[in-house]
């Protein structure tokens, strides 16, 4: 039972980890187009910025599923037994 919750603990701090650095990045991507098309000379009719629920879509599953991969291969590095 022990091993257990140390596993799970250990998911949910990848998980948290990997979610807080993919909102970081997906923010500042956000940033850095809504600046690249407020300063653009010439601003083309077509431009549409990125939501902000397709980035919650990417900022919250793409870290589970890293998390979900990397328990999987790697099983025994989330889980010492001393």
């Amino acid at each position: 039972m022990e091993s257990a919750r140390c596993e799970a603990i250990s998911l949910l701090l990848h998980y948290l980890h990997l979610s807080a650095a993919c909102w970081l990045t997906a923010n500042s991507v956000r940033v850095y187009l809504w600046l690249a098309r407020e300063t653009a000379i010439e601003r083309p009719a077509t431009s549409r910025p990125i939501g902000l629920q397709s980035l919650a879509v990417l900022a919250w599953a793409l870290p589970l599923l890293l998390v979900f991969v990397s328990n999987n291969l790697f099983k025994k590095s989330f889980v010492k037994k001393y």
